[in-house]
């Protein structure tokens, strides 16, 4: 990428992705509004300005059709049911093998009820598509994700998002578990553990932001529909290792039984962007 717009967007974009959150989720904990209120949210949903930020970003380094891209790419939902699966529903077999297990190391998981299953397509479930997924996947993995996969291969791209990914959470969450060392070796491993399961996504299904988006929703709400689908189990803090465990294992598979594909670079992957496709 020769665009002398090049190095003002990827200074454009942590300026946006990280300044607005951070100054939300900063005066979210000074000021402590009640959760719920019309000043909860606001600060709460300055999050969403990594998106913003990857719109706008990619305006700076390419014109419209920066943003066009990312909207052509959200489109692109013609793929192999394989990758929807995995999108939709890998996060949900995690939960139900980790809330099985735990279940019968507990006294038992009693009743089962798969159709409670779909109640991750409830409204309450859908709004969350609001927060991370579509109020940060388009500055990820629209924006950032991409450029990383210029220099460096998926696997080592996904290991420095995930670094970046969660120090972006740390005005959100350092007031809560952060300063708990069990409560930040369990956010490490998720963030990581997602951004590996991400980015093999990602560059399967030519960087299609649509099942990316998908992912990130279902590893939020998964589990509330899980714990309705075993309501016999309840769920407690306990069983926050089990779900880890679980996740921890399910993604070592997937980065294992990829790995011819990610642990080199793929030069292709670079051709989508803007100003190398001449869109």
């Amino acid at each position: 990428m020769n665009s002398p717009w090049t190095s003002r967007a990827t200074l454009v974009f942590p300026l946006i992705a990280f300044g607005a959150p951070w100054t939300g989720w900063t005066l979210l904990n000074v000021l402590h509004p009640h959760r719920g209120t019309a000043l909860w949210w606001s600060l709460f949903l300055t999050g969403c300005c990594c998106s913003v930020a990857g719109f706008v970003a990619s305006y700076v380094e390419s014109g419209w059709a920066g943003p066009k891209s990312l909207i052509q790419r959200t489109a692109r939902l013609r793929l192999p049911i394989g990758w929807w699966l995995y999108a939709f529903f890998l996060f949900t077999l995690g939960g139900i093998i980790s809330t099985a297990i735990y279940g019968y190391a507990h006294g038992g998981v009693g009743t089962i009820k798969p159709l409670m299953l779909f109640t991750l397509f409830t409204p309450s479930s859908l709004f969350w598509l609001l927060t991370g997924p579509l109020g940060e996947e388009f500055g990820w993995r629209g924006f950032l994700l991409p450029r990383l996969l210029q220099g460096y291969s998926p696997l080592i791209s996904a290991i420095v998002l995930g670094i970046i990914w969660e120090l972006w959470h740390f005005p959100l969450y350092y007031h809560t578990f952060l300063p708990d060392f069990r409560g930040v070796a369990n956010f490490t491993i998720g963030v990581l553990g997602l951004s590996l399961l991400v980015t093999v996504l990602f560059i399967h299904t030519n960087q299609s932001l649509a099942p990316v988006i998908a992912l990130h929703w279902t590893a939020n709400v998964s589990m509330s529909a899980v714990h309705k689908m075993f309501p016999g189990v309840r769920p407690a803090d306990a069983q926050d290792s089990y779900d880890m465990i679980t996740m921890a294992i399910i993604t070592l598979f997937v980065v294992t039984f990829f790995m011819p594909s990610i642990r080199r670079r793929r030069p292709e992957l670079t051709e989508v962007l803007p100003s190398q496709c001449g869109l």
